[in-house]
């Protein structure tokens, strides 16, 4: 399987396998691969030739688990539109971003909305919205 590299990348496994293997100089490398000498001595001193993972090890959600079953019988039982949904958990907490929201309807892989379905809360007006959520809340069937 062939490397991907960053575009910005000075060096490569191989490389990487050289300057460690190398016995010369920390500057003549440097010379040799175009890179600084603070980069030859960083590949010189570990123990491995591969990058380390950028990804993140954990990702932590900014919403509770009450907020995404929330957020989830909304969506499921309205099929509204993700700005209405957020304009919507925004009343009940206003600190809830979109991407939050999106983030949990990807997660729950509701994130596109069926062709077939039709919307019903569609033309209620932000009170009788919270009230929705309110009652979907308290009575989950």
């Amino acid at each position: 399987m062939p490397q991907i590299y960053h575009s910005n990348a000075q060096t490569n496994q191989n490389i990487r396998l050289q300057i460690q293997n190398s016995t010369q100089t920390n500057a003549t490398l440097a010379e040799r691969f175009g890179t600084s000498s603070t980069t030859i001595s960083k590949w010189k001193n570990r123990t491995f030739s591969n990058d380390k993972s950028s990804a993140p090890k954990m990702i932590a959600y900014a919403l509770s688990e009450v907020e995404k079953e929330l957020i989830k019988k909304i969506r499921i039982s309205t099929w509204m539109s993700l700005e209405e949904v957020t304009e919507c958990i925004q009343q009940v907490n206003s600190t809830i971003s979109r991407s939050s929201v999106y983030c949990c309807f990807v997660k729950e892989n509701i994130n596109t909305i069926p062709t077939k379905k039709n919307r019903k809360l569609r033309n209620l007006k932000p009170i009788m919205l919270v009230i929705c959520i309110l009652t979907l809340l308290i009575c989950p069937n």
